[in-house]
């Protein structure tokens, strides 16, 4: 993997530097630290799950209420209370 900066980049010199300190810091190659910079971007920006619709509809409640019923030992869903 090479990355190299584009004419965009005001300070290439900077960012070299700094990939070169975050290796150093880390013990690894430049590309690793670029790796793992990226990896904890990813997880720290990307959304773990798509985002939900919504609260829940009072049918769809009605409808866990019935299943809950019906799979939870007693017959009746739990308090939440244990």
């Amino acid at each position: 993997m090479m990355v190299k900066p584009d004419s965009s980049d005001a300070l290439p010199a900077t960012m070299r530097a700094q990939v070169l300190a975050l290796a150093h810091e880390l013990g690894v190659s430049e590309t690793r630290a670029i790796l793992a910079a990226l990896q904890k971007l990813d997880h720290n920006a990307a959304p773990a799950h798509p985002p939900d619709k919504g609260p829940l509809t009072a049918m769809q409640i009605a409808a866990i209420r019935k299943d809950a019923a019906r799979f939870s030992p007693s017959g009746h869903p739990s308090s939440g209370t244990y």
